[in-house]
């Protein structure tokens, strides 16, 4: 997916309306979902400013976590990522719904590797609203990752995991991620697996 000139701009007082506006979205949300969930999932167009700004929301709820930064997003950032993610080639943004509801995302970057002569895929951010996790959610978005990896002729698909990270570190191992961790003092892990091998 590629946009070139996208003239999406989010002044300060679009990103406070933003900000207002996830409360509003989110208000409704059920405080204990089912173990399992149905969702929808669909290609994001950055162009499109409704979704645009649905990503702004989820990757600041994303960075305001624990698992992300433990802050919030600059407002600079919110007003700059549209466009500026939006025009990088072969981006893909994925979006978990849940009824009406966007409450999970997957960023991926295309990269390359040399050693195959192939394309990868690696997945930048991957997120699950809190009251929404483990319940299937980040699965299907692993799976549609590894769909559209399969489908650009990718040789793996790549991420980074934070040590301290269980519940996503399982997932992963579940899903047949490997790899090796770095040596910083907080450590991430470095995954990734094939695009070749299927399950039986």
């Amino acid at each position: 997916m590629r946009h070139k000139g996208i003239a999406i701009r989010l002044t300060s007082s679009r990103t406070t309306a933003i900000l207002h506006a996830v409360a509003q979205k989110f208000r409704h949300i059920p405080q204990h979902p089912p173990s399992q969930l149905a969702c929808t999932l669909r290609t994001v167009d950055l162009s499109a400013t409704a979704d645009a700004e649905t990503v702004c929301v989820l990757l600041d709820s994303y960075a305001r976590h624990e698992i992300g930064t433990g802050a919030a997003l600059p407002a600079a950032v919110l007003e700059a990522l549209p466009a500026a993610l939006g025009a990088m080639p072969g981006v893909l943004v994925l979006l978990a719904d849940v009824g009406a509801k966007p409450v999970g995302l997957a960023v991926c970057l295309p990269s390359f590797s040399t050693f195959t002569a192939r394309p990868v895929l690696n997945i930048h951010d991957l997120m699950v609203l809190p009251d929404f996790r483990r319940r299937g959610i980040a699965t299907h978005l692993l799976d549609a990752a590894l769909r559209h990896a399969r489908a650009r002729g990718c040789a793996k698909i790549t991420l980074e995991v934070r040590e301290g990270n269980v519940a996503g570190r399982g997932l992963y191992r579940r899903f047949g991620f490997t790899g090796d961790a770095s040596t910083e003092p907080r450590r991430t892990f470095f995954l990734e697996r094939s695009c070749d091998d299927r399950p039986a």
